[in-house]
């Protein structure tokens, strides 16, 4: 379990173009352990199609970082990011993927497919 968590904090520290300023902000309070500005600083870009940002809701959702423990919610933020087009870097679809795949392992069927 601490892999997956290395691995998907990994994500927060790589940063690229795009919605860039909410993003750092979001990583930033994120490593502050300001989990409830993290989360709206992530969500404002998420919405929008960050697919760093949409990763770091997932991360605060599968464990319950300034929100409530939701895997469901996690996988869907993941998976968001895991299909995103080909202008995301690879190696932030791969973190969502990877991220995605590790909570469909923990989930019942019913709840992936929701």
């Amino acid at each position: 379990m601490k892999m997956k968590l290395i691995l998907a904090a990994a994500v927060l520290a790589f940063s690229a173009n795009g919605a860039l300023a909410d993003f750092l902000g979001g990583r930033n309070a994120y490593l502050d352990g300001d989990y409830q500005l993290a989360y709206k600083e992530f969500a404002s870009t998420a919405q929008t199609g960050d697919a760093k940002s949409q990763i770091g809701l997932g991360l605060l959702h599968t464990w319950g970082l300034g929100t409530h423990s939701d895997f469901t919610e996690g996988y869907k933020w993941f998976h968001v990011a895991a299909t995103q087009n080909s202008t995301v870097h690879p190696v932030v679809r791969v973190l969502a993927k990877t991220n995605r795949n590790y909570l469909a392992e923990r989930m019942t069927r019913e709840a992936v497919q929701r």
